[in-house]
């Protein structure tokens, strides 16, 4: 059991968490589940490095390069995602003939429309500036 006190810098959260106990004899479970205590970050969404080395659930806590003192990169955010929207969103383009022209009757703008001659519009602009 090698019980070493090390610290965090937090990225997101801009903040360095110091003297956190980390013990190598543990899983690496034990130490990320700490952090998410510590900081509000889920494990999921963590992603702690040292000198370029991930701390993963599973990975060996004994094979990194860990010594007392030494400073751990936390990068992650405790905030919760966005939500999807209730309804989804429907573009003019993907409704049938019927429905746009009812959508463009009822004065809905109807946006730009492509007409694949962008290119060609761009160089004739810039033929005539010239």
């Amino acid at each position: 059991m090698t019980l070493m006190k090390v610290s965090v810098k937090w990225i997101q959260g801009k903040k360095t968490l110091d003297d956190v106990d980390i013990d190598t004899a543990e899983d690496a479970e034990e130490f990320l589940s700490k952090l998410w205590s510590l900081t509000g970050v889920p494990m999921e969404r963590q992603k702690v490095m040292i000198k370029g080395k991930s701390i993963k659930p599973g990975v060996d806590l004994s094979k990194l390069p860990l010594k007392s003192g030494a400073v751990l990169t936390l990068m992650g955010t405790s905030e919760s995602l966005p939500e999807a929207p209730k309804e989804r969103v429907k573009f003019i383009e993907d409704v049938e003939d019927e429905e746009q022209q009812v959508a463009l009757m009822e004065g809905t703008p109807p946006g730009l429309l492509n007409l694949g001659n962008t290119w060609l519009h761009f160089v004739l602009r810039l033929s005539c500036i010239g």
